[in-house]
């Protein structure tokens, strides 16, 4: 269960960081140009962390779980 919790952290920090990267400063005028008029006003931090949860479960489930046992 730790090795999952610290799979969990990782996926966590290094999604944070590579989407306020993407979002925060390459894509925003890009998406600005192209989407302006469908972007809300405010970012909906909760349905933003509801998503990174099942996203990152996702992955420990269907990546990382099945192969845990065959790297040691």
């Amino acid at each position: 269960m730790k090795k999952y919790f610290k799979s969990f952290v990782s996926i966590t920090v290094v999604m944070i960081v590579l989407d306020f990267i993407w979002l925060g400063v390459v894509a925003q005028p890009i998406y600005q140009r192209g989407i302006g008029h469908l972007m809300a006003a405010q970012r909906n931090i909760g349905f933003a962390a509801l998503l990174y949860i099942v996203y990152e479960i996702g992955l420990i489930v269907f990546t990382i779980a099945p192969y845990s046992s065959k790297l040691g």
